[in-house]
Formats: C-alpha cells, structure tokens, sequence
C-alpha cells in the first residue's frame, strides 16, 4: 500500500494489500496463480551480500540472502529481536534475509511475536494480473457522488505494476520485490509488510476495528486505513534509517507517491492515509509519556482517532451535533442516511477546483469540517444523493460552498445562479443550498431529483422537500435513520433532515449527537477502494 498502485480489491478483515502502491486504495491479497512457482524443499540462493554495519549495535555483519526453508509456527520463547526459527521463503529469492528482516523488525517495534510461516515471492503478472488498459478508483463506492466531484480519475494500469506486498490475517506475506530489486528496497518492503504481519498476529487489526464508534462509513476506514498504514510507514522508516541509511525511507517513499498523483483522485485520496497517518502516529508518539518512538506505538489502536478530521490535524476534538433524520415519501423513492465521508474526502474533492478560482484552497475550505451526512435516495434503479455538510463556523461554511461551485463550475455547466444554483454535469445535475449559516447541502442526481427538490430553513432543521407530479398515495418502504431498520411508512411528499444548529454538545453518551447509524442502504460497488466494512 505504499509505492506501486494495485487494482485490486477484495476481502477487508483478510488483508492489507497492495502496500507498496502509491495510492492504491485496494486492500486484498495477490490471488494464488499458477504462475507462481513454490518448489517444496528447493533452495533457491540469491548473489551474496557485502557485509553491512548494523545501525543499531555498530557491529559489520554479512546478510547472506533469503533462501527457501523451514520455519516453526509454535510461539517464540526468545527475546525481542530474536526468532527461534528461520523465515521460509517460498517461490523465488530475495536480496536480503527474511529472517534478519523480521527480527529488526521486532526490535524497531519492541515486540516479540512468532515469526511469519513463509514469505511467497511472486511476479508481477501474478500479482495484479491485466496491466493493460486503465482503472478508475473509489473512495467510497458512492460513484455518481464521486463522478460528480471528480474523484473518479482514470489511470493507467501500467502504473500499477511496481514493487509491491500483501499480508493476510492468517499469517502469510506476499511481495513482488520489482525487476531491480536492491538490498534497500527490498529490505524497506518486506519491513512494511512484516509491520502488518505483526499487527495481524498480535491482534491490533481487530483491536482498532473494535475501538471505532461508527466503523462502517467511509471516513472510519480512512481513519482505520491511517492508523495501520502509519505505523507500518513508521517501522519501514525507522528500519531504513538504522539499516540502510542514505536510502530513501517510508515517508518519504508515501510522499514523493502522493505527490505522482492527480490531484482530487480517488487514488490520491487512498495515498492520502499514508502521509496523514504517519504525520499523526508521530504527533501521537510525542504527545504519549510511555512511547518515544511511532514504530513503537500501541496506543493508538487502543483510542484511535474517529474521524479523518482527527488524523489530519493530529487533534481530539469530536464532530460538531448534526442530527439527520428521513421521512419516505410518496415519490417513490427508497433510501435513508448511508455514509459519513469526512474531511479528508472533502478536501480531496475540493481539491478539483481550478488554481484560478476565486476559493480557498482545498486544505483551507475543508478544515473547517465539523460532520456530514450522506443521504441516498434511489428510485426506479437510479441513486440521487443529498450531501449534508456542518461546519464549525459560519466562515467556514461560506468558504466550503464558494470552493464547492468552483468544483462544480469547472466539472459542468451552470444554468442557473441564484441562491441555490444549479448546474448541469456530465453523469448528473447538482445544487447546493445554503440554509443555515453553519450548514451546505450537495444535492447529485438526476435533472428531476434536483429540480424537484426545495431546501428550506427552519429553527434547527433543514427540509428538504420533492414535489413530484408523479408521485402516488401508496404506502412506501423507507429507512428508519436511528435504527437503521426497513419500516413501512405513510405516503408524504418531503424528506426531512434536521441540523440541529443550536443543540448543545453533549457530554455524556458517546457520540449521542449522531441519531444515524450506517444501514443496508449503503451498497459498495469497489474496484479499487478502501478498506472497509461490508
């Protein structure tokens, strides 16, 4: 997930994959192909090594390459640093020792875990198949949102296929060490990937997904994304710097691959959690009395930040109370509260305005973030999305919409521009409604949905309502928003979402101030997206 983008993407609570890409939002494992060969019992010797000074204890040691072997799965009884069993390597050779990796590994984590099984060493035909053609990414599998906004940039396929590495939650790691493979390099994967291995086997995975409060909208697994990537980048960077110095680190490996990425993409938002994360375990490991080192860290699966607001800015502060609730009507449509895309989406999407617009930049116009709510609403096979942002100052939500029009006046055009101007896009038409000083509404969807929908203000609340002619007196199936339960409801012709403007924050139940949870309304559709509960 680091250096080469992968256009994969399976089973989440499996797998952290394509972690060598640069801004790959995949998270699965290479497929076992036949193309990969695992000769049992065969030693496969790579060229020798020159002997090397060891960063941490000064003294020079020859790193004899990894060769194919045995290795014992029972617990190890030896200290941190040591391993009772050499590393398999399985299917090729590598330019350094698995075992000696793995062992600085603990040692820069200050751990002591039983050592991975085996390493498989495959190809790149094996690894990402079809390297032909172009991919187009999801940030959050909401693809007429996405279309809209901009995220959904094509890329080339060729792109995809540089160094890379997967590591399943059963054990095995899998890297594809690249045609140039060097001692650096190499060494840099494996380290990333064993990071992940060592997060896997000491359960810090299940920990984190288990100490998230809303865990199944997207900016939850950013946050999640941003945690377990950022330590990994943490262990490969410190791993670099004691044993190969000189050579480029991990952060700035994610930096320079953040960099190579079209602004506003999907792909650039999937890099996004690498740079962030590790910018926040760092803030974290500072901030923490016990922990002097972010390769070190376990805190932060312990309390892990929330939202991407809280990675980016490397603060603890909650969402601002935004209470969204939907009332079916008797338009025929079907639907209810699905997501929360956060801050680092927002910013992501802003980031599509030109550099001459009369907005704040992307950084600037999405900080103000305070919490948003993403409404779906599908009728006859068609979605249609209301966008319901809150921001922490009144400022923040005029600098918001302004950089939100630029966004839309550069995708589409604008017929019409009053109060709540319209535009014309090439997958949709959209509005955005301004109703109460501290709130933005994004409406995407089709011509009908748009025009049809009216947003009006009132004392703590946002109603948004659809005259249909269409629309029937039949009894209608919607989404109950706090429970998250298929109810039946009575024919209407509005969809309601109250904000709350004026409500206190409350200081007891933990996120009392959200009265939606995520439901089976919200549907992914991944090519190459981000890791997440189904």
């Amino acid at each position: 997930m680091r250096r080469g983008l992968a256009a994969v993407a399976l089973a989440a609570a499996l797998a952290l994959a394509g972690c060598a890409g640069v801004g790959d939002d995949a998270t699965s494992a290479p497929t076992t192909d036949a193309t990969t060969t695992e000769p049992a019992g065969t030693t496969e010797p790579g060229p020798t090594d020159a002997p090397t000074r060891d960063a941490t204890t000064g003294a020079t040691t020859a790193e004899p390459p990894s060769t194919t072997t045995t290795s014992s799965t029972r617990d190890d009884p030896r200290g941190v640093g040591e391993t009772a069993s050499r590393v398999a390597v399985r299917g090729g050779s590598l330019p350094v020792n698995a075992t000696r990796v793995y062992e600085r590994v603990e040692t820069v984590m200050r751990t002591n875990a039983t050592a991975p099984a085996s390493i498989r060493v495959t190809n790149a035909t094996a690894f990402y198949g079809n390297a032909s053609g172009t991919t187009t990414g999801s940030a959050s599998g909401h693809a007429r949102l996405e279309r809209a906004l901009g995220l959904a940039q094509e890329l080339e396929r060729s792109r995809l296929a540089g160094p890379n590495g997967a590591t399943v939650g059963y054990g095995t790691v899998a890297i594809y060490p690249g045609a140039n493979a060097t001692r650096p390099s190499t060494g840099a994967l494996l380290a990333h990937e064993l990071a992940h291995y060592v997060q896997f086997r000491q359960g810090r995975e299940a920990a984190l997904a288990g100490n998230l409060t809303r865990p199944r909208t997207t900016d939850a697994a950013f946050a999640r994304r941003a945690v377990l990537e950022g330590v990994a980048v943490a262990v490969e960077t410190a791993y670099v710097r004691r044993h190969h110095p000189g050579a480029e680190t991990g952060i700035e490996r994610s930096e320079r691959a953040l960099d190579s990425l079209a602004r506003g993409s999907a792909f650039r938002y999937g890099q996004l959690a690498y740079v962030a994360g590790y910018e926040y375990v760092v803030e974290r490991a500072h901030d923490s009395p016990r922990v002097d080192d972010p390769a070190s860290a376990t805190n932060v699966y312990a309390d892990p930040p929330q939202t991407s607001e809280q990675v980016l800015h490397a603060t603890r502060d909650r969402p601002v109370p935004l209470d969204v609730t939907v009332d079916a009507g008797d338009a025929g449509y079907r639907g209810g509260v699905a997501d929360r895309l956060g801050e680092a989406f927002l910013r992501t999407a802003l980031a599509n305005a030109p550099n001459d617009a009369d907005a704040p930049n992307a950084s600037v116009a999405a900080a103000g973030w305070g919490e948003d709510a993403l409404v779906v609403l599908r009728r006859n096979d068609t979605t249609s999305n209301a966008w319901v942002l809150r921001f922490d100052t009144t400022r923040d939500a005029t600098q918001a919409r302004d950089a939100l029009a630029a966004v839309l006046d550069a995708r589409g055009d604008r017929i019409t521009d009053d109060a709540s101007p319209r535009w014309r896009l090439p997958n949709a038409t959209a509005a955005l409604h301004h109703p109460a000083n501290r709130t933005v509404v994004l409406a995407v969807g089709t011509p009908e949905f748009v025009a049809a929908l009216a947003v009006d203000a009132a004392p703590g609340t946002v109603t948004m309502g659809i005259d249909d002619a269409n629309a029937t007196t039949n009894r209608t199936v919607g989404m109950d928003a706090t429970t998250g339960r298929t109810v039946g409801m009575d024919a209407t012709t509005t969809w309601t979402v109250g904000v709350r403007d004026a409500k206190p924050r409350p200081t007891t139940t933990r996120d009392r101030h959200l009265s939606w949870e995520a439901s089976s309304v919200r549907t992914w559709h991944t090519s190459t997206s981000s890791v997440r509960a189904s």
